[in-house]
């Protein structure tokens, strides 16, 4: 993983330190993280005479590790045992409902979607912020506001979950998390990209989208709603931005995550 200063981390002392320090620290604390994280492991190893974990990331790997996202999109060192077999992307079969099928395409859309790791109080901001604004927005977030009745503004349609391969394509932005499925589907989409990591694995995530220019980063701790505005309106507004977003589109669209899959067992366990 690359280590960069994390959002977990960015509180306001902080915040007027240098990037290359800021991102020391953070490195620092992530090897603290794992050596707490792998302790309770290493006691039960010990116990039963098994060899002790180095790292907390040696938790998920196995032998051999298949990345679901293509190999251009993190640009790190491929490991012996690493293969980068292409995006895995949900194609949910789920109706559209109605409003969303006639939403008016004349209008600029953003597709808000925020996963499960969403901080319902921030949703709820995010979502009242597009109040008397020109935008439509599309959002299946309807989940986290089944305890009450929420007067949102008209102009926001909330719903259950949707084929997120069919709202990308209809929406004009996406305003995501940055979970690996969501984020594919976005660049898939070929519309600029507006991130707000919710965890280190979706900031990570985002700031590859980032190095490749189709994503405008925001920090959660950070967020101010003129701000996050601000830079929806610049990422509209960015040419380039959509030029390089319909690049990586094409590119996406070429992975064959099938043959990937093949190509792996065929160099790996293939008897002669």
């Amino acid at each position: 993983m690359t280590i960069e200063y994390f959002d977990k981390l960015d509180f306001p002392v902080l915040q007027v330190l240098p990037n290359i320090i800021k991102n020391y620290l953070s490195r620092i604390l992530y090897e603290i993280y794992s050596r707490l994280i792998i302790r309770p492991y290493n006691q039960v190893a010990s116990k039963y005479k098994i060899i002790n974990f180095k790292h907390f990331e040696e938790l998920w790997k196995g032998d051999y590790q298949l990345q679901a996202e293509p190999l251009w999109f993190n640009r790190q060192k491929t490991k012996s045992n690493e293969f980068f077999i292409g995006p895995l992307l949900a194609e949910i079969e789920r109706d559209v409902p109605k409003q969303v099928k006639n939403i008016d395409r004349r209008k600029e859309i953003i597709y808000l979607a925020m996963g499960s790791s969403a901080r319902k109080e921030l949703l709820l901001e995010i979502i009242e912020s597009f109040r008397n604004t020109d935008y439509l927005v599309i959002t299946p977030s309807k989940s986290y506001f089944k305890d009450q009745e929420y007067n949102f503004p008209e102009n926001v349609i909330v719903t259950d979950w949707l084929p997120a391969q069919i709202i990308n394509d209809i929406a004009d932005l996406s305003l995501i998390h940055g979970g690996i499925g969501t984020l594919m589907n976005a660049i898939k989409a070929g519309k600029p990209i507006i991130g707000i990591g919710m965890m280190a694995e979706q900031e990570a995530n985002l700031l590859a989208a980032e190095r490749l220019g189709i994503c405008l980063r925001i920090s959660r701790n950070r967020l101010r709603m003129d701000e996050l505005h601000s830079l929806i309106r610049l990422a509209l507004a960015d040419k380039n931005m959509l030029d390089r977003a319909r690049h990586y589109s094409k590119l996406i669209k070429k992975e064959d995550v099938n043959k990937s899959i093949s190509s792996f067992f065929s160099q790996v366990f293939a008897v002669n």
